[in-house]
């Protein structure tokens, strides 16, 4: 049996994992999977360390692509930035930006990613002059920790993050995505190495998990399919 040794982001693991068993079953290659938030997956690779098989948003891909660590790229799925509440706890209104802002302002602890959404909500925040008002009660996720781990504890009030990842959390509830003016949708991107020695192997895998067969695994996960890679919409 041949193997693939892939670093990927905990974004799209449950979809992955679901979807792996029959892949390997019906090639006779196998997934050996890391998994590594965003900044971990960057500073691994960037560093040097080999893998068959590289999955993190698209800008981090990108970036590696541009430091010659990557050679080639493949779309994989998008997931869109949403808030978690825990389990059976009040919702915050995410009607529109200025009920988001109220929100934010009243509530207690707010967690938040070192991810692609966590960054775009910090240049968000510091766009709407809060930054400095917010500072005091936001909770940073380490790479590669589910902010939903914090809304479960009961230790932040709500938290943002991919609905893929705070799907993922027990005890956690989706509130919804964020207002539609500011709305961020993750692509999610496949990198492929420059030896390329299994190459052939990791594209029958890839092609695997973007079939139409493998659109209903993703959907349960809270991902999209691939199509035209997505990101912010314009706040």
């Amino acid at each position: 049996m041949s193997g693939i040794r892939a670093l990927v982001s905990p974004a799209i693991r449950p979809a992955w994992l679901e979807l792996a068993p029959p892949f390997e079953k019906s090639s006779g290659h196998h997934l050996a999977t890391e998994w590594a938030g965003i900044a971990v997956i960057r500073k691994r690779v960037g560093e040097g360390e080999v893998f068959d098989l590289v999955v993190g948003s698209s800008d981090s891909i990108d970036f590696l692509i541009k430091e010659k660590k990557l050679k080639a790229k493949t779309h994989l799925a998008n997931a869109e930035a949403g808030v978690g509440v825990r389990k059976g706890a009040r919702r915050p209104d995410l009607s529109s930006v200025e009920a988001l802002k109220r929100e934010l302002r009243a509530a207690r602890k707010i967690g938040y990613s070192t991810g692609p959404s966590g960054l775009y909500l910090a240049e968000l925040f510091k766009r709407w002059g809060m930054a400095g008002e917010l500072a005091p009660k936001l909770v940073l996720a380490p790479s590669g920790v589910m902010v939903g781990t914090f809304i479960a504890s009961g230790e932040v009030e709500f938290g943002f993050q991919q609905k893929s990842e705070l799907l993922q959390v027990e005890g956690v509830d989706y509130a919804g995505p964020l207002p539609a003016e500011i709305g961020l949708v993750t692509a999610f991107t496949a990198g492929f190495p420059p030896w390329g020695k299994v190459e052939e192997i990791v594209k029958t895998w890839v092609a695997f998990f973007t079939s139409s067969g493998a659109v209903p695994v993703l959907k349960k996960h809270g991902l999209e399919p691939a199509g035209v890679p997505r990101g912010r919409r314009p706040a």
